[in-house]
C-alpha cells in the first residue's frame, strides 16, 4: 500500500467533472485529489473545517451558482492564505484575469490542460508563490508593507494636490470649482496617508491628549460627503451627524477621531449604495455610556446588514465585506474598543473612548 499522508492535497470545484477529468486522474499519482461541483459546496465545507493546500476552480461557474470571483472571496475570507487557481473553459478575457488575481487568485490558465507535466509543475510553483507570499506578510506584517507603499503614494498625491493650484489658473469657473473639491479631496487621502505611516496602536491609545469627539466626528462625516460629491456629482445618502453641543472631552490623540469616523461613515456609505432599499442613510451620534466613564461614537447605516460569513469577524484583517483586507475596520480595533452590531437590515458600529 502507498503513504498518502504526505501527498499534497487538491480540490477541483467544476460543474463538468469531464473538463477536469484528465487533469485529476494525472496528478492522482502524487496528489490527493477530490472534486467537488459548486463554489457553495467548496465554501460550505471550508466553513465546516475542510482544507487542501491547492484549489482549482472554474472561471466559469453556471449561472444562478456562486460566480468564481465571489467564491474566491468568500474562500479567503476564511482562510487567507488559501492558495486558488483559476481555470477558464473560455478565451482568457484580460480584464477577467486581471480581476482574479487582484481578488488573491495565484493563477489564472486556459483550459483545456495539453501539457499535464507542466501543469502539475505550474500548480507546485503557485503554492510555492502563495506560501511565500504569506509568509512575507506575517513575518513583515501587513501595515509594514502598507506603510512602504503609502510612502511611495504620497508623493504623487502632493504632486496632485501642487498641480490643481496651476489648473485653477486657467480653468473656467466651472472647471474651477470641479478643481476645488478635487484639492479638498487630495487633502483629506495626503491626512489618511500620513496618519497610516504613522501609525502605533499604544501610543495613539495612551495619548494625553484630548479632543473634542463631538466636533471631530462631524469634520468625519463632512470629509465624505465631499468625497461621495466628487465621486459621484450628487450622492443619494442622507447624512445625519452629531449635534455640535455640547462637547464631549476625550484623552485621545487628537489626530486620530476624525480619521476614524471618515473609516466608518465611508463603510457605511458605500453599504447603503450597494444595498436596493430605498432609504440609503448614515447616522452619526455621540453618547456616553451607561458609567459615564466613556464617550461613544456611534455610526448606523440602512444597509443590508452584515452577511453571516463574516458576523463576528470584522476588525480581523483580511476579513470585509467589500473587496480589500478590511484594512480600515482594523485599524480601528487596533486603537480602540469597537463593538458591531447587524440590525437585520443595517449596522450599527460603536467605538468608545475614555472621557478626559
Amino acid at each position: 500500500m502507498t503513504d498518502d499522508s504526505n501527498k499534497p492535497t487538491v480540490l477541483f470545484v467544476d460543474d463538468e467533472y469531464e473538463q477536469v477529468q484528465n487533469v485529476r486522474e494525472y496528478m492522482e499519482k502524487d496528489w490527493m485529489c477530490e472534486h467537488l461541483p459548486s463554489g457553495e459546496e467548496c465554501v460550505s465545507r471550508i466553513r465546516q473545517g475542510d482544507r487542501w493546500n491547492l484549489i482549482i476552480m472554474d472561471a466559469q461557474l453556471p449561472p444562478g451558482k456562486l460566480h468564481g470571483l465571489d467564491a474566491l472571496r468568500l474562500i479567503l475570507r476564511e482562510v487567507p492564505q488559501q492558495c486558488v487557481v483559476f481555470l477558464s473553459g473560455k478565451e482568457v478575457y484580460a480584464d477577467h484575469a486581471i480581476a482574479a488575481l487582484q481578488a488573491g487568485a495565484t493563477d489564472y490558465i486556459q483550459k483545456p490542460v495539453r501539457d499535464m507535466a507542466a501543469f502539475e509543475e505550474r500548480m507546485k510553483r503557485a503554492m510555492e508563490v502563495c506560501n511565500q507570499r504569506f509568509e512575507t506578510l506575517r513575518d513583515l506584517g501587513v501595515l509594514e508593507i502598507a506603510k512602504a507603499v503609502f510612502h511611495q503614494v504620497l508623493p504623487r498625491v502632493e504632486a496632485a494636490y501642487f498641480r490643481t493650484d496651476t489648473l485653477a489658473a486657467e480653468a473656467t469657473d466651472a472647471a474651477r470649482k470641479g478643481l476645488e473639491k478635487i484639492k479638498v479631496n487630495l487633502m483629506q487621502a495626503e491626512k489618511y496617508l500620513r496618519r497610516l505611516t504613522e501609525f502605533n496602536p499604544k501610543e495613539i491609545r495612551e495619548s494625553s491628549d484630548t479632543a473634542d469627539l463631538r466636533a471631530e466626528a462631524r469634520a468625519g462625516v463632512d470629509s465624505i460627503e465631499q468625497l461621495l460629491e466628487l465621486k459621484l456629482d450628487k450622492p443619494n445618502v442622507k447624512f445625519v451627524k452629531p449635534d455640535e453641543a455640547p462637547e464631549a472631552r476625550i484623552r485621545f490623540d487628537s489626530r486620530w477621531p476624525s480619521l476614524i469616523t471618515e473609516i466608518l461613515v465611508q463603510n457605511a456609505a458605500e453599504a447603503v449604495l450597494a444595498s436596493e432599499r430605498s432609504e440609503k442613510e448614515v447616522r452619526v451620534d455621540i453618547q456616553q455610556d451607561p458609567d459615564k466613564k466613556e464617550w461613544q461614537l456611534i455610526v448606523e447605516d440602512t444597509g443590508d446588514g452584515i452577511p453571516e460569513e463574516v458576523r463576528g469577524k470584522l476588525g480581523q484583517l483580511g476579513v470585509t465585506t467589500k473587496k480589500g483586507m478590511g484594512l480600515g475596520l482594523y485599524l480601528v480595533n487596533q486603537v480602540a474598543d469597537m463593538k458591531v452590531e447587524d440590525l437585520n437590515p443595517g449596522t450599527r458600529i460603536t467605538v468608545s473612548f475614555p472621557k478626559a
